[in-house]
């Protein structure tokens, strides 16, 4: 999955779609960037629960935009970070 998928994947996730429950991006190296962009994706989500983000290069700063977009985001489950920095 390249750049551009990817994007297409967070925007689907922005969407809502209700297709999409459980999400695995492991190894497509999103690294921080790509998690803030999937983190402000889910502050308005309501259909995905479980999220794979293992083995792409996140750190800190990824993280905790996630952290933050789950004090908003109640539907999200499972998050898997896994491998990460």
């Amino acid at each position: 999955m390249g750049a551009v998928e990817t994007h297409e994947v967070f925007e689907n996730v922005q969407r809502n779609d209700p297709s999409l429950t459980e999400l695995s991006l492991s190894w497509k190296g999103i690294g921080d960037d790509g998690a803030c962009e999937l983190a402000e994706a889910l502050k308005g989500n309501t259909m995905l629960k479980k999220l794979d983000l293992t083995l792409n290069n996140i750190t800190a700063v990824g993280v905790e935009a996630l952290a933050d977009a789950l004090k908003i985001n109640t539907t999200l489950t499972e998050l898997i970070l896994s491998d990460n920095n």
